[in-house]
């Protein structure tokens, strides 16, 4: 299985893109799995802050 990785950097950013990003992909992989496919990636936020 592969993993996918957002990094979402500390300090200001545009969190819209990090969350678009994310929908995009949950989304993708939803449909994958709906047409009966084996799972083949898991998708992760990761950061340094700990909020």
């Amino acid at each position: 299985m592969k993993h996918i990785t957002i990094l979402v950097p500390d300090g200001q950013n545009n969190l819209s893109s990090i969350v678009g990003a994310y929908k995009i992909l949950t989304r993708a992989y939803a449909h994958w799995k709906e047409k009966g496919n084996r799972e083949i990636f898991k998708i992760e936020l990761a950061g340094i802050s700990k909020k």
